[in-house]
């Protein structure tokens, strides 16, 4: 008798479930939004994890004949609604199997993930692109990857309108797997090399060498920075430049005129300790002839 009244409970049970879930369904299925919304906000305050609520209330939200329709609400009811019956039981899930199923959620998650990435789109923003990726992290890969790409194509044009050796940087720095990276980084080189040509110092030279490394100019740069160094037509280098330059290329015929350079500014300077450190570095170099000079 006590099986028999455990069973009749329970089908009591699922008939009123059924519909009380049918109730709403019914309400969406017939737009009578003013009900649906105020029976639904009350449902979900007494039960915000309800997969029922969650999935009803962002159908209501994805409808466009809704008068307050909203995707982004949409979107944060329905993905409650995707984790939450990820979570529920099988007897849970027997209870709502008419109208809720996970196939049936992402549907509709799905319709409005595509339409926030349409708005995003339009809004030709790049803060807009980037709050996308932030906040709709639930969105087919193909809309993300999408809207990175676009993203991308803006911030690169963001740069070429200022066309600065800065603006590119920062888009490398930000976007460093973009696909107009070779590009950004060539016209970001070009840049600086004619910004370096124009200043024409050793220091500069110096720089662009370290910062852009495998730029196409750098054998250009480095041989303007030999020929200031090195030129008599633009009297020399200092002490310093020569010394800085043995450091990076201690062999060859330019490294032993480096060391003569620097023998030639100490005598002039008559800086006894500034010739004994020029012996010092010509030791496997130009060791002989600094030796001479010194004594």
């Amino acid at each position: 008798m006590k099986k028999f009244l455990s069973v009749i409970l329970f089908l009591f049970i699922l008939v009123q479930a059924a519909y009380c879930q049918e109730v709403y369904y019914n309400l969406y299925k017939n737009s009578d939004w003013v009900t649906l919304e105020k029976k639904i906000t009350s449902a979900l305050q007494k039960d915000p994890n309800s997969v029922v609520y969650n999935h009803v209330a962002g159908m209501m939200y994805a409808n466009k004949s809704y008068q307050n329709y909203d995707d982004d609400k949409a979107y944060t009811y329905l993905v409650t609604a995707k984790s939450e019956y990820g979570k529920s039981t099988p007897a849970d899930r027997e209870k709502c199997a008419k109208y809720v199923t996970p196939k049936k959620i992402q549907k509709t998650l799905d319709s409005v993930c595509f339409r926030l990435y349409e708005k995003t789109i339009h809004s030709n923003s790049i803060a807009d692109c980037n709050a996308f990726a932030q906040k709709y992290k639930r969105a087919a890969d193909s809309l993300q990857e999408a809207v990175a790409l676009y993203r991308n194509s803006l911030a690169f044009a963001q740069a070429q309108q200022e066309n600065t050796v800065s603006s590119y940087d920062t888009f490398l720095s930000l976007h460093p797997n973009a696909a107009e990276g070779a590009l950004a980084e060539k016209r970001r080189d070009k840049l600086a090399f004619d910004a370096v040509v124009t200043k024409n110092s050793v220091e500069g030279f110096l720089s662009y060498m370290k910062l852009y490394p495998k730029s196409e100019y750098v054998p250009m740069v480095r041989q303007k920075y030999l020929d200031k160094i090195f030129s008599a037509k633009n009297n020399g280098g200092t002490y310093k430049d020569y010394e800085h330059f043995l450091k990076t290329s201690p062999e060859g015929d330019l490294a032993k005129m480096a060391i003569r350079k620097m023998m030639e500014i100490a005598k002039a300077q008559s800086d006894l300790p500034l010739m004994q450190k020029t012996v010092e570095y010509s030791r496997d170099i130009d060791f002989e002839y600094a030796l001479y000079e010194f004594y």
